[in-house]
């Protein structure tokens, strides 16, 4: 599950990497010289690549490679008979790190966003599990994390199909192949292929109630506050 920090924190943090972004790179990359100041390019995107700074390794190749093909910077930062070897601390500072620095600051946006739409639907789906089955917001989030952590089996913060899957089957409720995918594309609001901490609230809501109307005959362990869920060993 996603760390919900406050937008304040979030933006403190992000600032703080960008400024420090350059150095990082150009500290990185001054371990892989070909020679002085200067590094292959197949080096230079694993020396970014190796900093971490939340980037995925295509989008980090995407950056390097864009640079490589604007005119006025190449001319500047290309050298050696093949034009293999990059002045990589110009390059840092003229291209890599202004690059960088605004994806990270639209996944620091995404992130954002996240964030506010996962508090809004928890805040929602908490409320209707005490109007509809009587179950204390401690209740139903303690259930709803156990469940959701158990079966994010890779810890990326959502249910994969494979995951969702076996969620569901944990319920008790016999739902067929069919029915199962509809419920995993209605679940997935925004399209991503997955399932969120927020998404899956609803879901976990629904099958509760499903249930208690069904009255089944295995409920989950009483401290839970709900009936469906069974927690594997």
């Amino acid at each position: 599950m996603k760390m919900m920090i406050e937008d304040e924190t979030m933006r403190q943090l992000n600032a703080e990497l960008v400024h420090e972004l350059p150095q990082i790179l150009i500290h990185e990359c001054s371990k892989h010289e070909a020679e002085e100041g200067f590094v292959t390019k197949k080096k230079l995107a694993k020396a970014i690549v190796d900093c971490d700074v939340g980037l995925t390794s295509y989008q980090v190749y995407s950056v390097v490679s864009d640079g490589f093909v604007i005119p006025e910077i190449a001319q500047r930062v290309l050298h050696g008979e093949k034009g293999d070897l990059v002045d990589y601390s110009v390059f840092i500072h003229e291209h890599v790190a202004p690059a960088i620095a605004k994806l990270i600051d639209v996944d620091f946006e995404i992130a954002r966003h996240e964030a506010h739409v996962t508090k809004d639907q928890l805040e929602e789906y908490t409320q209707r599990a005490y109007e509809e089955l009587g179950m204390s917001p401690d209740e139903f989030c303690d259930m709803l994390q156990q469940i959701f952590v158990q079966f994010d089996k890779n810890a990326n913060g959502y249910l994969e199909p494979e995951e969702f899957e076996e969620a569901i089957n944990s319920s008790g409720i016999e739902l067929s192949d069919k029915e199962k995918l509809m419920l995993y594309f209605a679940s997935d609001e925004d399209g991503n292929g997955q399932i969120s901490y927020g998404e899956f609230a609803a879901v976990a809501l629904q099958l509760l109630i499903w249930a208690k109307k069904e009255q089944f005959k295995n409920p989950v362990r009483q401290d839970l506050g709900s009936e469906g869920f069974q927690s594997q060993p």
